[in-house]
């Protein structure tokens, strides 16, 4: 898993367990997991996770549940357009955290996305 470990490192398994906890919270039925381990959170190329926006798009699933907005994306730009064309569509984007205001949202993917410049050497697609 890029050699990724120690205290910062969050396993998938966990974040899985947090997923379908979120899920049983929220009333929602989980359809499906994509995991795209060892992708930049600061790439809005991803395959899967354009994959699951589209999903989304198209009606195919109500709500993307993630364990953690920085799961979701580390560029605000990038995670800020996904999250209003997810709602656009009628969809919703949930976490773990539950945030929901877009001005916490905002406030946390910058966390995010500034944690993954200065620790990571993140490039933003963006």
């Amino acid at each position: 898993m890029g050699g990724r470990g120690g205290y910062s490192f969050l396993s998938h398994e966990l974040q899985r367990q947090s997923i379908e906890r979120v899920c049983q919270r929220e009333g929602l039925t989980l359809v499906d997991v994509l995991e795209e381990l060892d992708k930049s959170g600061g790439d809005a190329n991803r395959p899967l996770w354009n994959q699951a926006i589209e999903r989304v798009l198209g009606g195919e699933v109500g709500a993307l549940v993630v364990w953690n907005l920085d799961r979701f994306s580390q560029n605000v730009v990038d995670a800020l357009a996904a999250i209003d064309r997810i709602a656009a569509a009628g969809g919703r984007l949930v976490s773990e955290d539950g945030t929901t205001g877009r001005l916490e949202r905002t406030i946390l993917l910058a966390v995010a996305e500034d944690y993954g410049r200065r620790t990571l050497g993140l490039q933003m697609s963006s």
